[in-house]
């Protein structure tokens, strides 16, 4: 027994010499709204209590009599609490004798004589029973099935009456509703899984970007079954378009987002034939404004891009970003001096892909690119991945220190970096958000 189940009990028996405060009245309120124990601790004492108020001659005739006897014992068995309740309840004694059961119990069960591991309501409870006596152990419980009804088994030790209560408590209507619950969850899980085929679809396979740029790799690794973030390879003419987006969101709603932005990109480069990276954007922003603004409801949601444009005949590269920097890690043999690699980033204009207040164009940036030369296009969720030793975010100064630390790797094994590192900052930690990196070696 606690040291607040003793007070309160203590408080309880003193009602009787004294009036209680206020303060003191509140506090068997309180703890007896929350413990069982003292709740029928506190019941049974008010039973003794009425019937001791009678006349001595009034007590011993009938019923009175043997409320007296059994309320004043420790093992009283008498409580209005476990004989009206219709849950099936037991005692056991600490020799392992079960001294009571109630009226439910006698219903539901059949009658048990004695304690053993062979007894199936109660064999799992025999191993800890003597550390519930001891008061080793508070609480036990499990669940049971018996006729075609599902129950908590809980056992705890009551010290005012030296016996262990054994509660049995009817769950089957909560396990019909996780029973629904589960099926529903599947019907919903199954819809998902297809929906990410269906955004799998859209997606440019890993084999295509291989085909086109061989020293390449897409580490992207969501964080529910669908995504916001989503990567883009066009090939119009002698065009090809690099993009990694990330929508508003992810899960889901994410995902719905992502399919207006990949058509609005579509639609940017092949129905509007254009070919600048900056003009792509500006049509971009506008056709998903289009989408997700009527007349009954406006749809903030957008996109922050990372786009690159390559002239295959010129061998220029354009690039244009929404929010999302862009990073190019110059070859060793193409760089002014014997240094270490340098990592040069181009900043992003600051205004997301759908509807803004006053909308300004997006830059075009020309890129001076190399053979032997490392582009990156990303999105935020590895540099916001929370983990580590005090569960910081990864950043993305520490993000520019893993690329250049293994930038002469293959980029598979660069991949496989990222994917490892990932991981292991991450550790127990939720996935904060999509995580989408591409590297592209010239």
């Amino acid at each position: 027994m606690s040291k607040y189940c003793a007070n309160t009990q203590e408080l309880i028996d003193s009602e009787d010499l004294h009036p209680l405060s206020v303060a003191e009245k509140t506090k068997i309120l309180l703890h007896t709204g929350m413990c069982v124990v003292c709740r029928e601790y506190k019941n049974r004492r008010r039973l003794l209590s009425g019937v001791l108020s009678l006349p001595p001659k009034d007590r011993r005739n009938g019923y009175d009599k043997q409320l007296v006897i059994k309320s004043t014992s420790i093992q009283s068995r008498l409580a209005s609490f476990p004989e009206l309740n219709p849950s099936p309840i037991l005692e056991i004694e600490k020799s392992g004798k079960i001294s009571y059961q109630n009226p439910a119990y006698f219903n539901r069960f059949p009658k048990a004589v004695q304690l053993n591991s062979d007894d199936p309501f109660l064999k799992d409870l025999n191993h800890c029973f003597d550390a519930l006596v001891q008061g080793k152990k508070q609480e036990f419980s499990q669940q049971l099935f018996y006729n075609g009804v599902h129950y908590i088994q809980r056992a705890t030790y009551l010290n005012e009456l030296q016996v262990v209560r054994v509660f049995y408590l009817d769950i089957s209507e909560q396990k019909q509703y996780e029973k629904i619950i589960t099926e529903k969850n599947k019907e919903i899980t199954a819809s998902i899984r297809y929906a990410k085929r269906i955004q799998e679809a859209l997606l440019p396979s890993v084999r295509k970007f291989k085909q086109r740029f061989p020293e390449s790799f897409v580490f992207y690794q969501p964080k529910d079954i669908v995504a916001g973030d989503f990567y883009w390879l066009y090939e119009i003419e002698h065009f090809t378009f690099v993009a990694a987006a990330d929508c508003t969101g992810h899960g889901v709603p994410g995902a719905m987002v992502s399919v207006v932005c990949h058509n609005a990109l579509n639609r940017s480069v092949n129905e509007f034939g254009l070919r600048e990276t900056g003009r792509i954007l500006d049509k971009a922003r506008e056709l998903v404004a289009e989408t997700f603004t009527n007349k009954e409801s406006e749809v903030m949601d957008g996109m922050d891009i990372s786009l690159a444009g390559i002239n295959s005949k010129t061998g220029e590269l354009f690039w244009s970003g929404a929010n999302n920097p862009f990073w190019l890690i110059k070859n060793k043999a193409n760089a002014a001096s014997a240094e270490a690699p340098h990592l040069h980033e181009i900043t992003a204009h600051k205004q997301t892909i759908g509807k803004t207040d006053e909308p300004t164009p997006y830059v075009t940036h020309q890129v001076q690119v190399a053979k032997g030369d490392h582009l990156f296009l990303f999105t935020d969720g590895f540099a916001d991945q929370f983990g580590g030793p005090k569960g910081k975010k990864f950043k993305y100064k520490a993000l520019q220190e893993l690329l250049l630390d293994n930038v002469n790797k293959s980029s598979e094994e660069i991949c496989n970096v990222l994917q490892h590192t990932f991981e292991t900052w991450k550790g127990q930690l939720e996935q904060t958000d999509d995580v989408l990196i591409i590297g592209i070696s010239i």
